[in-house]
């Protein structure tokens, strides 16, 4: 890895840092302002963009949940992760992304996209997977538990499949509707004087 890349790592992991903070006191001064529990939700359904808005954030959290759950070696700690990711937002976050750039040597792909840190499940899977087509190219009999770990795996990520979808389709049809029947500048309007 060289010194220029390990330096972006660095780089991306201060603005993270710097942006964690930011929101994080932006988080805090809304608490102060506005209640999120007291009819904020009623608030927030009784305009398109709004409710376009909270779709936008609940489709993201889909996302990055899984995300979360699937690349943490424990599933307490994956759990854990995307539960305070979903409840805190943006910071929780960052600063997840951060842990895995630093725990990678400062590569941000390796921390991000690669696959330390993915559970321990579903490199077995793949681990096996490789293990079953080398056994097949040397004409050895396949073996039924390496297939039935494999069938598992693929049903899990065909229903993680087809929860994606289910989101983004919901998302597209509140977005669809909002600008159906309600004009941009007046969502925009609502949504930044809006607390929430």
């Amino acid at each position: 890895m060289t010194a220029r890349s390990k330096l972006l790592g660095a780089c991306v992991i201060v603005l993270f840092a710097v942006s964690s903070v930011y929101f994080l006191f932006v988080l805090a001064r809304t608490w102060s302002k506005v209640s999120l529990f007291h009819g904020a939700f009623a608030e927030i359904l009784s305009n398109k963009w709004a409710t376009a808005a909270l779709a936008d954030y609940v489709a993201g959290a889909v996302f990055t949940s899984t995300y979360i759950v699937l690349r943490e070696d424990s599933w307490i700690h994956g759990i854990l992760w995307a539960c305070c990711s979903v409840f805190l937002g943006n910071p929780v976050l960052l600063l997840y992304a951060s842990i895995k750039i630093a725990r990678a040597d400062l590569n941000i792909e390796r921390g991000l996209l690669g696959t330390q840190g993915l559970s321990e499940t579903w490199r077995s899977v793949s681990t096996e997977r490789l293990v079953e087509l080398e056994a097949r190219s040397q004409g050895e009999p396949s073996s039924a538990e390496g297939q039935s770990d494999e069938k598992r795996g693929w049903v899990f990520f065909r229903l993680v499949d087809l929860v994606f979808v289910v989101v983004l389709v919901v998302y597209m049809l509140v977005c669809l509707d909002a600008i159906r029947t309600q004009a941009f500048q007046e969502g925009v309007r609502y949504v930044t004087m809006h607390g929430w």
